[in-house]
């Protein structure tokens, strides 16, 4: 493992990643509303110059187009499970680029299948119509005079996305290698905020997860995220290969989590859960074994569990406590 860090640490980091910006147009269903759209005089609508615009209206029923907000979900889905969202480039994730050929070829095969529902929406796009509008008679009138054509609605739609590496101008190679550096704090928080949430979920006040299966899922999702986007920063293989023993000792049977195995994950998400940790187990300070056993006395002794916050770390757990004076970014 150690070679492998010093391997990686080796090619710049602006290499290490590549960016993809999907671009997704869909049409809303609507379209502006005009004075002669609404059943009443002129003088009884509010002055040109006092409003901003008269409203939109539905051309057709916009429950047939759920199903290109679902795809779109389901891009931007695949995307932030492979990678992390740019802090720079709104809807722009970072990729690792050992990942880069799978990610594109799920987001060609999604660009395919959104193009083609686009096709097919704009052949019955006239057939909505006169649905609509029979379903709304009293609006009808209104609804196919704005009708447009097949050609106009499928333009409304589109998908297509970049996928390409940085490459810095003479003289800002720094800058490069400094933004791509400064994902490991999104890439933290990120980790930190999803194992909160589990903690929420399965653990809180609680003194086993009869699930089990769905708790070990949500673990091994932000162990393998971390170990994938930890090209940007080689210590986060040092975390990863910490916690994987830990991880692969969960059951994976439907039996759900009791006693050793639920302080188990107990002991893995509260890792998680905080920057100071994850930075004390990846540096050696934070004994794994001793922790599981400092949580499952507090818990006993006072069933709730401490925020990671709070910091109350026991003697046990930290062997050189005062080592500890260093910050978080002394690691990350």
């Amino acid at each position: 493992m150690e070679n492998s860090v010093q391997q990686i640490q080796q090619i710049p980091l602006r290499e290490r990643v590549i960016i993809i910006t999907p671009a997704v147009r869909q049409w809303h269903g609507a379209t502006t509303m005009h004075a002669q759209d609404f059943q009443c005089a002129a003088e009884e609508l509010p002055p040109e110059k006092a409003r901003k615009s008269l409203g939109a209206k539905y051309l057709i029923n916009p429950d047939s187009l759920l199903v290109f907000r679902k795809l779109r979900k389901r891009l931007f889905t695949t995307l932030a499970e492979a990678g992390i969202a740019d802090p720079v480039l709104k809807g722009s994730y970072f990729i690792p680029l050992e990942k880069a050929d799978e990610v594109i070829e799920k987001i060609e095969r999604f660009c395919q299948e959104y193009q083609a529902e686009a096709d097919a929406f704009a052949d019955r796009y006239d057939q909505l119509t006169q649905e609509w509008a029979l379903e709304n008679p009293e609006f009808s009138t209104q609804i196919l005079a704005a009708g447009k054509t097949k050609h106009q609605i499928r333009a409304r739609f589109g998908c297509s996305f970049s996928a390409y590496k940085m490459s810095p101008i003479p003289g800002q190679e720094q800058a490069i290698e400094d933004r791509v550096k400064n994902l490991i704090g999104p890439i933290l928080d990120e980790a930190s905020e999803t194992a909160r949430a589990a903690l929420d979920t399965y653990i809180r006040n609680k003194d086993e997860d009869k699930g089990g299966l769905r708790l070990r899922a949500r673990i091994v999702k932000i162990v393998d995220k971390l170990e994938s986007m930890s090209c940007v920063n080689g210590n986060l293989y040092t975390l990863c290969e910490k916690l994987r023993p830990l991880v692969d000792s969960l059951p994976t049977k439907k039996t759900g989590f009791k006693g050793q195995s639920f302080y188990t994950a107990f002991t893995c998400l509260h890792v998680l859960a905080s920057k100071e940790l994850m930075q004390a187990v990846a540096e050696g300070k934070a004994d794994l074994d001793a922790l599981s056993e400092s949580l499952r006395i507090e818990r006993e002794e006072e069933r709730r569990l401490k925020a990671p916050e709070t910091g109350r770390l026991t003697a046990a757990v930290i062997r050189k406590a005062e080592d500890m004076k260093e910050t978080v970014d002394a690691l990350w």
